[in-house]
């Protein structure tokens, strides 16, 4: 069979922006899935039609009040937005790094997924484990300023070489999603990372000499 190219991956801008996979790539990743979905059955059946990429949230950063992210092995941590605006880290008295905030809350004002792999919450919800998701690689939560939120947990790489993507549910929906590497990534932030440095700050018309010194004392 003649090899099918996929379309090339676009860069999301911001990230907000809709990818959406090449039906043949998607249709060879969604016979994959129903094979391994089915291998214990013994049967194979082949879709007769595919799903395209999606959205689950589109808002505006802003619309963010809270962020909790727990990554396996790891505690779970919690930021939340002040009447500044900024996002602080619990009990952290200065807002969170802008370059990583940014990311964070981007990825959950605009939650994006390649396909939906299967809509039957019973194809899977036996096999968890199989598929990353009984103890997730990561579980990321957003509390949004109308009062609703979403909590998103993603499970294993495919380990597919032509359709690379995560596991991924969402609470309160039965879907099974194929989320890309970019959002898992975008969220898997420690702590200790969004904490921001203050760096020291220089007086150079106070410096009359400046002395380096080597490990042994020597100058």
């Amino acid at each position: 069979m003649q090899k099918v190219e996929r379309r090339k991956k676009k860069g999301r801008g911001g990230r907000g922006v809709l990818r959406v996979l090449g039906c043949a790539a998607l249709l060879a990743l969604t016979v994959t899935l129903t094979i391994r979905l089915n291998w214990k059955r013994g049967e194979v059946s082949v879709p007769d039609r595919t799903e395209t990429g999606g959205s689950i949230e589109n808002r505006d950063v802003s619309e963010i009040q809270r962020l909790t992210i727990r990554i396996k092995g790891g505690e779970a941590w919690t930021a939340e937005r002040a009447e500044d605006g900024e996002l602080y880290l619990d009990g952290s008295a200065e807002p969170i790094d802008k370059t990583l905030g940014n990311r964070l809350q981007d990825a959950m004002a605009n939650i994006v997924y390649e396909a939906v792999l299967t809509e039957d919450r019973s194809e899977y919800q036996t096999n968890l484990a199989e598929f990353g998701l009984a103890e997730p690689e990561l579980i990321a939560t957003a509390l949004y300023t109308d009062g609703t939120g979403v909590t998103l947990r993603f499970g294993a790489d495919s380990g597919l070489e032509d359709a690379h993507f995560h596991y991924m549910t969402v609470d309160g929906d039965d879907r099974l999603f194929a989320a890309a590497d970019s959002l898992l990534e975008d969220l898997r932030v420690e702590p200790e990372l969004l904490q921001t440095v203050l760096q020291p700050e220089i007086h150079t018309a106070r410096i009359d000499r400046i002395t380096v010194r080597e490990g042994d004392g020597a100058i």
